[in-house]
Protein backbone atom coordinates (compact mmCIF):
# COMPACT_ATOMS: atom_id res chain seq x y z
CA UNK A 1 0.00 0.00 0.00
CA UNK A 2 1.31 3.23 -1.28
CA UNK A 3 1.66 6.37 1.49
CA UNK A 4 -0.68 8.28 -0.36
CA UNK A 5 -3.29 5.50 0.04
CA UNK A 6 -2.66 5.41 3.60
CA UNK A 7 -3.25 9.06 4.40
CA UNK A 8 -6.39 8.59 2.05
CA UNK A 9 -7.57 6.19 4.43
CA UNK A 10 -6.30 7.68 7.39
CA UNK A 11 -8.44 10.77 6.17
CA UNK A 12 -11.27 9.10 5.28
CA UNK A 13 -11.76 7.10 8.64
CA UNK A 14 -10.74 10.80 10.72
CA UNK A 15 -13.71 12.92 8.27
CA UNK A 16 -16.34 10.17 8.86
CA UNK A 17 -16.07 9.98 12.48
CA UNK A 18 -15.80 13.85 12.61
CA UNK A 19 -18.99 14.23 10.81
CA UNK A 20 -20.59 11.57 12.48
CA UNK A 21 -20.03 12.74 15.95
CA UNK A 22 -21.26 16.67 14.51
CA UNK A 23 -24.61 14.76 12.90
CA UNK A 24 -24.91 12.74 15.74
CA UNK A 25 -24.57 15.57 18.65
CA UNK A 26 -27.14 17.60 16.29
CA UNK A 27 -29.59 14.75 16.24
CA UNK A 28 -29.40 14.75 20.51
CA UNK A 29 -30.37 18.31 20.41
CA UNK A 30 -32.68 19.28 17.63
CA UNK A 31 -34.17 15.78 18.51
CA UNK A 32 -35.46 16.33 14.59
CA UNK A 33 -38.71 14.53 12.88
CA UNK A 34 -39.16 13.49 8.84
CA UNK A 35 -41.16 15.57 6.55
CA UNK A 36 -43.92 14.81 5.63
CA UNK A 37 -42.67 13.15 2.12
CA UNK A 38 -39.75 11.75 4.24
CA UNK A 39 -42.26 10.38 6.78
CA UNK A 40 -44.31 8.37 4.06
CA UNK A 41 -42.20 7.25 2.09
CA UNK A 42 -39.09 5.95 4.10
CA UNK A 43 -39.45 6.77 7.90
CA UNK A 44 -42.71 4.84 8.02
CA UNK A 45 -42.07 1.56 6.04
CA UNK A 46 -38.42 1.40 7.55
CA UNK A 47 -39.63 1.10 10.85
CA UNK A 48 -42.46 -0.86 9.75
CA UNK A 49 -40.26 -3.48 8.20
CA UNK A 50 -38.29 -3.61 11.13
CA UNK A 51 -41.07 -4.56 13.70
CA UNK A 52 -42.46 -6.90 11.23
CA UNK A 53 -39.23 -8.85 10.87
CA UNK A 54 -39.24 -9.37 14.56
CA UNK A 55 -42.02 -11.08 14.50
CA UNK A 56 -42.38 -12.85 11.47
CA UNK A 57 -38.55 -12.67 10.44
CA UNK A 58 -36.83 -11.74 7.73
CA UNK A 59 -39.39 -12.32 5.00
CA UNK A 60 -38.86 -9.25 2.32
CA UNK A 61 -41.69 -10.95 -0.03
CA UNK A 62 -44.07 -11.03 2.49
CA UNK A 63 -43.06 -7.74 4.53
CA UNK A 64 -43.24 -5.68 1.46
CA UNK A 65 -46.75 -6.56 -0.03
CA UNK A 66 -48.02 -5.58 3.69
CA UNK A 67 -46.34 -2.33 3.80
CA UNK A 68 -46.31 -1.29 0.47
CA UNK A 69 -49.09 -2.93 -1.19
CA UNK A 70 -50.10 -3.92 -4.61
CA UNK A 71 -49.40 -0.95 -6.11
CA UNK A 72 -46.92 1.75 -5.25
CA UNK A 73 -45.63 4.48 -7.83
CA UNK A 74 -42.01 4.21 -5.77
CA UNK A 75 -39.36 2.03 -6.08
CA UNK A 76 -39.50 -0.82 -3.69
CA UNK A 77 -35.19 -0.67 -3.45
CA UNK A 78 -36.42 1.78 -0.41
CA UNK A 79 -36.84 -1.26 1.59
CA UNK A 80 -33.56 -3.36 0.76
CA UNK A 81 -32.07 -1.02 4.02
CA UNK A 82 -34.67 -2.32 6.43
CA UNK A 83 -33.88 -6.20 4.96
CA UNK A 84 -30.23 -5.53 5.34
CA UNK A 85 -30.00 -4.23 8.76
CA UNK A 86 -32.80 -7.26 9.82
CA UNK A 87 -30.59 -9.69 8.12
CA UNK A 88 -27.96 -8.23 10.61
CA UNK A 89 -30.20 -8.16 13.51
CA UNK A 90 -29.90 -4.92 14.07
CA UNK A 91 -33.44 -3.93 14.06
CA UNK A 92 -33.90 -2.94 17.67
CA UNK A 93 -30.99 -0.38 17.29
CA UNK A 94 -32.33 1.18 14.57
CA UNK A 95 -35.84 1.02 16.16
CA UNK A 96 -34.64 3.53 18.67
CA UNK A 97 -31.86 5.30 16.60
CA UNK A 98 -33.57 5.63 13.12
CA UNK A 99 -31.43 9.02 12.19
CA UNK A 100 -28.66 6.38 12.25
CA UNK A 101 -29.63 5.88 8.38
CA UNK A 102 -27.92 9.62 8.19
CA UNK A 103 -24.42 8.07 8.53
CA UNK A 104 -25.00 5.97 5.18
CA UNK A 105 -25.01 9.31 3.53
CA UNK A 106 -22.04 10.76 5.54
CA UNK A 107 -19.71 7.82 3.12
CA UNK A 108 -20.22 9.10 -0.13
CA UNK A 109 -18.75 12.07 1.03
CA UNK A 110 -15.95 11.19 3.26
CA UNK A 111 -14.92 9.22 0.36
CA UNK A 112 -13.47 11.96 -1.79
CA UNK A 113 -9.76 11.96 -1.02
CA UNK A 114 -9.56 8.69 -3.07
CA UNK A 115 -10.95 10.81 -6.53
CA UNK A 116 -8.44 14.07 -6.28
CA UNK A 117 -5.32 14.64 -6.19
CA UNK A 118 -3.69 17.08 -3.90
CA UNK A 119 -2.42 18.01 -0.66
CA UNK A 120 -3.73 16.26 2.97
CA UNK A 121 -4.98 19.89 4.07
CA UNK A 122 -6.40 20.57 0.85
CA UNK A 123 -8.63 17.07 0.68
CA UNK A 124 -9.72 18.23 4.57
CA UNK A 125 -11.10 21.55 3.58
CA UNK A 126 -12.61 20.26 0.59
CA UNK A 127 -14.27 17.47 3.26
CA UNK A 128 -15.35 20.19 5.28
CA UNK A 129 -17.10 22.37 2.90
CA UNK A 130 -18.84 19.40 1.13
CA UNK A 131 -20.05 18.57 4.36
CA UNK A 132 -21.09 21.65 5.43
CA UNK A 133 -22.30 22.70 2.05
CA UNK A 134 -26.04 23.29 2.33
CA UNK A 135 -27.29 20.65 -0.39
CA UNK A 136 -25.24 17.92 1.45
CA UNK A 137 -26.75 18.90 5.16
CA UNK A 138 -30.83 18.84 4.20
CA UNK A 139 -29.75 15.62 1.98
CA UNK A 140 -28.26 14.17 5.55
CA UNK A 141 -30.90 15.61 8.24
CA UNK A 142 -34.25 15.55 6.46
CA UNK A 143 -34.59 11.69 6.60
CA UNK A 144 -35.74 11.23 3.02
CA UNK A 145 -35.10 9.07 -0.28
CA UNK A 146 -33.58 12.12 -2.27
CA UNK A 147 -30.20 12.08 0.16
CA UNK A 148 -29.62 8.49 -1.67
CA UNK A 149 -30.19 9.59 -4.64
CA UNK A 150 -28.23 12.91 -4.77
CA UNK A 151 -25.24 11.76 -2.66
CA UNK A 152 -25.22 8.21 -4.38
CA UNK A 153 -25.25 9.30 -7.98
CA UNK A 154 -22.33 11.83 -6.73
CA UNK A 155 -20.52 9.33 -5.72
CA UNK A 156 -21.10 7.37 -8.80
CA UNK A 157 -20.22 10.06 -10.93
CA UNK A 158 -16.73 9.91 -9.39
CA UNK A 159 -15.96 7.14 -9.93
CA UNK A 160 -17.26 7.30 -13.52
CA UNK A 161 -14.47 10.12 -13.84
CA UNK A 162 -11.86 7.80 -12.06
CA UNK A 163 -12.30 5.03 -14.18
CA UNK A 164 -12.16 7.27 -17.45
CA UNK A 165 -8.60 8.53 -16.21
CA UNK A 166 -7.19 4.90 -15.15
CA UNK A 167 -9.39 2.17 -16.25
CA UNK A 168 -9.71 0.04 -13.20
CA UNK A 169 -12.12 -2.43 -12.87
CA UNK A 170 -12.60 -1.62 -9.03
CA UNK A 171 -13.53 1.75 -9.92
CA UNK A 172 -16.24 0.54 -12.33
CA UNK A 173 -17.77 -1.32 -10.09
CA UNK A 174 -18.00 1.40 -7.84
CA UNK A 175 -19.64 3.02 -10.27
CA UNK A 176 -22.17 0.49 -11.21
CA UNK A 177 -22.86 -0.25 -7.14
CA UNK A 178 -22.75 3.33 -6.27
CA UNK A 179 -25.43 4.36 -9.14
CA UNK A 180 -27.71 1.00 -8.57
CA UNK A 181 -28.03 2.09 -5.13
CA UNK A 182 -29.17 5.75 -6.43
CA UNK A 183 -31.98 4.36 -8.64
CA UNK A 184 -33.45 1.85 -6.62
CA UNK A 185 -34.66 4.25 -3.96
CA UNK A 186 -36.58 7.03 -5.93
CA UNK A 187 -37.28 8.23 -9.21
CA UNK A 188 -34.27 11.25 -8.76
CA UNK A 189 -31.32 8.38 -9.38
CA UNK A 190 -32.91 7.10 -12.01
CA UNK A 191 -33.38 11.01 -13.93
CA UNK A 192 -29.61 11.96 -13.30
CA UNK A 193 -28.61 8.45 -13.98
CA UNK A 194 -30.90 8.58 -17.33
CA UNK A 195 -29.07 12.46 -18.15
CA UNK A 196 -25.36 11.00 -17.51
CA UNK A 197 -25.98 8.03 -19.96
CA UNK A 198 -27.36 10.45 -22.74
CA UNK A 199 -24.71 12.81 -22.25
CA UNK A 200 -22.25 9.77 -22.80
CA UNK A 201 -24.13 8.50 -25.68
CA UNK A 202 -24.20 12.46 -27.23
CA UNK A 203 -20.18 12.64 -26.73
CA UNK A 204 -19.77 9.19 -28.00
CA UNK A 205 -21.51 9.51 -31.03
CA UNK A 206 -19.47 12.72 -31.99
CA UNK A 207 -16.62 11.49 -31.32
CA UNK A 208 -17.50 8.93 -32.85
CA UNK A 209 -16.27 6.13 -30.34
CA UNK A 210 -17.30 3.99 -28.02
CA UNK A 211 -16.09 2.68 -24.78
CA UNK A 212 -18.37 -0.51 -24.74
CA UNK A 213 -16.98 -1.45 -20.99
CA UNK A 214 -19.03 1.84 -20.00
CA UNK A 215 -21.60 1.36 -22.70
CA UNK A 216 -22.33 -2.56 -21.00
CA UNK A 217 -21.70 -0.41 -17.32
CA UNK A 218 -25.28 1.50 -17.74
CA UNK A 219 -26.96 -1.10 -19.87
CA UNK A 220 -26.27 -3.33 -16.60
CA UNK A 221 -26.85 -0.74 -14.50
CA UNK A 222 -30.57 0.00 -15.85
CA UNK A 223 -30.95 -4.39 -15.91
CA UNK A 224 -30.72 -4.95 -12.18
CA UNK A 225 -32.36 -1.72 -11.30
CA UNK A 226 -35.37 -2.42 -13.43
CA UNK A 227 -36.60 -5.10 -11.18
CA UNK A 228 -37.10 -3.11 -8.40
CA UNK A 229 -39.69 -0.29 -10.76
CA UNK A 230 -43.37 -1.41 -12.37
CA UNK A 231 -43.52 -0.12 -15.73
CA UNK A 232 -46.96 0.29 -15.49
CA UNK A 233 -47.22 2.51 -12.50
CA UNK A 234 -44.01 4.23 -13.69
CA UNK A 235 -45.65 5.66 -17.11
CA UNK A 236 -48.61 6.87 -14.42
CA UNK A 237 -46.08 8.04 -12.14
CA UNK A 238 -45.05 10.35 -14.71
CA UNK A 239 -48.30 11.64 -16.12
CA UNK A 240 -49.28 12.22 -12.70
CA UNK A 241 -45.91 14.41 -12.30
CA UNK A 242 -46.55 16.34 -15.22
CA UNK A 243 -49.99 17.20 -14.05
CA UNK A 244 -48.61 18.84 -11.67
CA UNK A 245 -48.08 21.92 -13.86
CA UNK A 246 -50.82 22.51 -16.32
CA UNK A 247 -48.91 24.53 -18.55
CA UNK A 248 -47.06 21.59 -19.93
CA UNK A 249 -47.92 18.89 -22.43
CA UNK A 250 -46.60 15.45 -21.91
CA UNK A 251 -47.05 14.30 -25.98
CA UNK A 252 -45.26 17.79 -26.95
CA UNK A 253 -42.73 17.15 -24.15
CA UNK A 254 -41.50 13.93 -25.24
CA UNK A 255 -41.75 15.37 -28.60
CA UNK A 256 -39.60 18.11 -28.11
CA UNK A 257 -36.60 16.39 -26.26
CA UNK A 258 -37.19 13.68 -29.49
CA UNK A 259 -36.21 16.22 -31.80
CA UNK A 260 -33.66 17.96 -29.34
CA UNK A 261 -31.83 14.37 -29.56
CA UNK A 262 -32.59 13.88 -33.01
CA UNK A 263 -30.46 17.19 -34.34
CA UNK A 264 -27.82 16.46 -31.33
CA UNK A 265 -26.73 12.98 -33.10
CA UNK A 266 -24.51 13.26 -36.38
CA UNK A 267 -27.02 10.57 -38.20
Amino acid sequence: MTQEKQKNILLFSFSFILFSIIYLCWVKVAQPSPEADGLAQLYSPFKNYLLGSLHIGNQYNILKEQILGAATHYPEGRLLLSWAIAGLGLQKIFLNFPYLLGLLLILPICSIPFFIQSTTREKLYLLLILFFCPVSQISIKQFSLHGFNVLYAFLAILFFRSFLANRSRFQLLGFILSFWIAIVFKHLGLIIFINLFATFLIYSFQKKKVDWELTAAFVFIFAISLPFYTITLQIEYIYESFRHNQSINVLYFFLVAFLVLAITFPF
